[in-house]
């Protein structure tokens, strides 16, 4: 039986239950300002051929503010594990993921790159018609409109999680699934930001009991934080084949403030489309880099490069700001004279370790998987991060190109030139023939 849970996280200050208008054994209704909403469902799933496990993550905004971990970039991102393959296979595993791929709107062929634990695919493009398509051939008549996905499938199960702003309250009824709703905020009298008391109440749908208002109280320890008094200003200041992507920072701790909190770094996670990319012996003062994955032949045209791009994570020094030296790749000629490439500004964040870390997976809410995550498989389970807030998520980096329009200029008088060129030595040579033979004649003569 699938299981559905759902979790609205109200933005109040009042006490939660005054949010029901309405309920019983079969029906809910709540009445609310504003509040953000989970839903996930978790069914059974026939699997894969070649894959044995993959994740998704189709994110279209932030889940800053609310108890929800979605700290992932902008855009859709794939992590396929495939299952024990042999040479014949490897090619049918790669149809398998390509095809589900264009289930969610994209095309992939051969651009994926081997990352940490798995084959990896990403685009800073959400195409909500072809994934919202694909979630109702999973769930059925999947109508509710969403923000944020993860999407999870292993062991012939799959796991559906979606993330939305919610305003004016909702309505639920009974339906085949085993359902739960809860309805919590924080209560800020007993919270701390490493230790978060939720109060509310849950409600199951059973026909055997009447009294399905269930009050609670729980703690949960979040792995995702705010550092909110912290700033990260993003810029792209051009510089012809080499932009410099700019960082700037105000308020950034050595070490963050929470009592669990035991050491802490300051990273960067950056995702660069294959027109681009960073050389690791040619960085600016105060950053290096701690892990590449994605092409590292840095002399071929992007035209050349078949995987989608890059995947860098940072080791940061320098608090107050950062320059990551970016490189273009030579891009075909076109008939501009640049080529605008978007890309998802770098996060940053203080990666640090904390006491009693085993509560951190304790958390209902906590999205940690041995699959995916973005820079969150790169660290160990006793990880929290401590975000910081971005002026912006994406950024675009013009890359000059050759001009077609000059490109036949130049090929026509290049022509017109080796024409010109050619004419005048084949004169020249004619001369040359005319005057020799010239010469040869009275030499006969006087014979």
């Amino acid at each position: 039986m699938a299981r559905h849970r759902t979790t609205l996280y109200l933005h109040t200050d009042v006490d939660v239950e005054e949010s029901i208008e309405n309920v019983n054994s079969k029906e809910l209704t709540l009445q609310f300002d504003q509040a953000t909403r989970e839903d996930r469902h978790i069914m059974p799933h026939p699997g894969f051929k070649y894959i044995r496990s993959m994740r998704i993550h189709s994110i279209t905004k932030p889940s800053e503010g609310s108890i929800f971990n979605y700290y992932y970039q902008p855009g859709t991102s794939i992590y396929i594990y495939p299952k024990n393959l042999d040479g014949a296979s490897k090619q049918e595993f790669f149809d398998e993921a390509s095809e589900f791929a264009s289930q969610l709107g994209l095309s992939v062929d051969h651009e994926w790159i081997l990352s940490t634990n798995s084959f990896y695919f990403y685009s800073p493009k959400v195409d909500m018609d072809a994934t919202t398509k694909y979630l109702s051939s999973l769930v059925g008549n999947f109508s509710e409109p969403w923000s944020n996905l993860d999407l999870y499938f292993t062991d012939n199960e799959v796991t559906i999680k979606t993330l939305k702003d919610a305003h004016g309250g909702a309505k639920f009824r009974k339906s085949s699934d085993n359902q739960e709703i809860g309805v919590f905020k924080v209560e800020p009298g007993i919270s701390t930001y490493d230790d978060l008391a939720l109060t509310g109440f849950r409600v199951v749908f059973n026909d055997d009991d009447e009294k399905n208002v269930h009050k609670t109280l729980f703690h949960i320890k979040p792995r995702h934080r705010q550092l909110s008094t912290a700033q990260h200003f993003v810029s792209v200041e051009p510089n012809g084949l080499h932009p410099l992507l700019q960082s700037t920072l105000n308020n950034i701790p050595e070490v963050a403030s929470d009592e669990d909190v035991e050491r802490c770094g300051l990273y960067g996670y950056l995702s660069l489309d294959k027109s681009l990319f960073v050389d690791k012996n040619n960085l600016s003062p105060g950053v290096s880099v701690a892990l590449n994955f994605g092409p590292t032949n840095l002399e071929l045209p992007e035209y050349e490069i078949r995987e989608w791009g890059n995947e860098l994570l940072f080791k940061i020094d320098n608090k107050t700001g950062v320059t990551f030296d970016l490189h273009s790749r030579y891009q075909l000629p076109a008939y501009q004279l640049k080529t605008k490439v978007e890309i998802s500004a770098p996060r940053l964040f203080l990666a640090c370790d904390v006491k009693d870390a085993n509560l951190l997976s304790a958390s209902p809410f906590d999205n940690k998987l041995p699959l995916g995550g973005h820079y969150e498989r790169f660290f160990t389970n006793d990880t929290v991060y401590y975000h910081i807030p971005m002026d912006k998520t994406t950024v675009s980096v013009e890359i000059p190109n050759a001009n077609i329009g000059n490109m036949y200029v130049v090929i026509i008088a290049t022509l017109l030139a080796l024409g010109v060129g050619l004419i005048w030595v084949l004169r020249k040579l004619l001369s040359a023939a005319s005057s020799i033979a010239s010469v040869v004649d009275p030499l006969k003569k006087d014979e």
